[in-house]
């Protein structure tokens, strides 16, 4: 079973210990194990996901310093005419905007005399970073070896993993089939989609595969006519789109390649 990393104190305990007996200077993936009545934690080190887990909170962290910078930058210019800010109305749209993106714990976000305060939860953040690249697991399993139990939950949050893309993004039920060659065919699709999902995610790593085709999906086509010639223009590509494509090692669509096909 995983550990929650947050909110747990005997987890913290655990890791606090475990931590300290770290190699910084290997690359390599770590584990250490510590037992305390009757439970054997098992904690696994990858120093590349706590790295990218590192980067990956800085990026979201100064994105939403811009954003929240702009709300109180507003809130104190909100004189004059037109529609005010209120302190009221920035704190609820603070508060959404953090917890819709799941970073409000690293922010405190307070009404205090009818005025905004905001400023970074110091103590939140600095746990995050002793968490980077850490996954702590929980067995009564003390014969089997750190390794073979981190590899066997790996394996089986992949397949978790798996079914909640079938079931969400893939959308493998409801079946509009009634036949059973239809069926067949049906799910083969939706297997094939989820091979394609995986090499994504494995590709991109950050941002998610969800998102990387949504951002993808902003990539439109257009007919321009000029007298009776027709040719196919392309909107321009934006950076973080040429991004995901050179991730992904797919060629960049130009509105050339699109006339010639």
């Amino acid at each position: 079973m995983r550990s929650r990393l947050r909110g747990n104190t005997l987890a913290q305990e655990v890791i606090q210990k475990l931590k300290k007996q770290i190699t910084p200077a290997s690359e390599d993936e770590q584990f250490y194990e510590d037992v305390r009545k009757g439970v054997r934690f098992i904690m696994a080190y990858s120093p590349e996901i706590a790295q990218q887990s590192k980067q990956n909170r800085q990026e979201r962290l100064e994105k939403a310093d811009a954003w929240l910078g702009s709300v109180q930058e507003r809130l104190a210019k909100s004189t004059g005419r037109g529609r005010k800010a209120t302190p009221q109305g920035s704190y609820d749209r603070v508060r959404d905007y953090l917890r819709d993106r799941n970073m409000l714990r690293w922010y405190d976000v307070k009404l205090i005399n009818g005025s905004l305060s905001l400023k970074k939860n110091r103590k939140a953040l600095h746990w995050e970073a002793t968490v980077d690249g850490i996954l702590l697991l929980e067995t009564s399993d003390m014969a089997l070896s750190a390794q073979d139990i981190v590899k066997h939950y790996k394996e089986l949050a992949e397949v978790e993993r798996g079914w909640r893309s079938l079931k969400s993004s893939l959308q493998l039920r409801p079946v509009y089939h009634w036949t059973e060659e239809r069926i067949r065919a049906h799910i083969f699709i939706c297997m094939i989609a989820l091979q394609m999902e995986r090499w994504m995610r494995n590709k991109l790593q950050t941002p998610s595969v969800s998102k990387a085709l949504h951002i993808l999906r902003q990539i439109k086509v257009g007919e321009l006519c000029l007298g009776e010639k027709t040719m196919l223009k392309l909107t321009a590509l934006t950076d973080e789109q040429k991004e995901i494509l050179e991730k992904l090692k797919v060629a960049q669509p130009t509105s050339a390649k699109l006339s010639a096909a």
